[in-house]
């Protein structure tokens, strides 16, 4: 198991250390993510954790228990790969920012948690969820249901970004994979043929008609990956569409994809649909004393969360929950990620704070 000789607690030197450790360590690897996962259990068994593996042996989600009940502080390691041209390095510093796939998205709110940790030790229970698969089907998460140090906690911080405002609420996740085919043939007579990639862009046309972006508090669409056809001079005879649709409000999956259906059938394009992933809204009564007395002690405004996140997961605990961390929600899956140093030493104090303030019951 990798041993980290980084000094956690919540000074700012000691959170860039910790912070670059882990914006180094590869971690969008598709298939085994034990690697990832040793280097965080080797962080948290030097804080006295117990630290056990739930879920995809492959794939496995983290907890590290320090006494029972408490907060439960949730994070994930895993990252989307780099896109695009970079113009900085892995873990450049530069005006009071770290840049680095997963600064932002979430290692920045890893760090901060894991400094918090080592000056909550001894303290007060609490634990410590992470994840390698939050990027894909959030599994680990929902192994992580089961476990009685979990089930035990009674109030939950997500560190995913926020630029520190409080989240308390976040939209729902549909994924689906849309498919069409058509009839190959030489480019140069398209009467011969059938495109699938044409047929293909009628549907997304009806989509993006029906589901407009009227803002940033609505539903979205997006396109994330479009595939079809060998070759230019060929019509392609095979198109596949991955969908990503982020819905506000207490939107069940049935409903919503019917309205997806819907929409694809009256374009009169043959197709096949099918759903690959759906995460929950998050909703709560924002009412709950926890709740006011994070918010209180945070002193930061509330903010919207565009995207999903394992607090949805989590909601099935019926305890309270709150997103909140280092880092711009715009910043996540950018080229040239970064988060500001100063947010990640800001956010870890927080949390310190808040589970002494939580389980000491002031």
């Amino acid at each position: 198991m990798p041993k980290s000789a980084v000094l956690l607690d919540t000074r700012d030197a000691n959170l860039t250390a910790c912070l670059r450790e882990l914006v180094l360590f590869r971690s969008n690897r598709p298939g085994d993510r034990r690697p990832m996962a040793a280097l965080a259990e080797g962080m948290l068994r030097s804080l006295g954790g117990k630290v056990s593996r739930h879920g995809d042996p492959a794939s496995p989600a983290l907890l590290a228990t320090f006494g029972r009940g408490g907060v439960l502080f949730s994070g994930h390691i895993d990252t989307v790969p780099s896109t695009g041209d970079w113009k900085t390095g892995p873990a450049q510093v530069k005006g009071g920012r770290m840049y680095g796939r997963g600064t932002a998205d979430m290692k920045g709110g890893v760090a901060a948690i894991l400094g918090a940790a080592a000056e909550l030790a001894g303290k007060v229970p609490f634990s410590i969820a992470l994840t390698t698969d939050e990027e894909t089907t959030m599994d680990g998460a929902k192994a992580l249901l089961a476990a009685p140090a979990v089930r035990a906690c009674s109030f939950v911080v997500v560190a995913e970004p926020t630029g520190l405002k409080i989240g308390f609420a976040e939209k729902a996740a549909h994924f689906l994979h849309l498919e069409t085919s058509g009839k190959s043939a030489h480019a140069s007579m398209p009467w011969t043929g059938i495109s699938a990639n044409g047929r293909m862009l009628t549907l997304l046309e009806a989509l993006r008609r029906e589901f407009p972006f009227k803002g940033r508090d609505g539903i979205t669409f997006n396109v994330g990956v479009l595939s079809g056809g060998v070759k230019a001079n060929v019509i392609a005879d095979a198109c596949a569409a991955e969908l990503d649709f982020r819905v506000p409000g207490a939107v069940k999956p049935g409903p919503h994809e019917a309205w997806v259906r819907r929409t694809l059938r009256l374009a009169g394009i043959p197709h096949r649909l099918k759903r690959v992933h759906w995460v929950t809204a998050l909703a709560q009564d924002t009412s709950h004393p926890e709740l006011r007395r994070f918010e209180k002690l945070a002193n930061r405004p509330r903010g919207s969360i565009y995207f999903a996140t394992e607090a949805a997961i989590f909601a099935s605990l019926r305890k309270p929950s709150v997103i909140f961390g280092p880092g711009e929600q715009e910043s996540a899956h950018i080229t040239d990620e970064w988060v500001k140093l100063k947010e990640v030493g800001i956010a870890s104090r927080v949390y310190r704070d808040f589970a002494l303030a939580h389980g000491s019951g002031a």
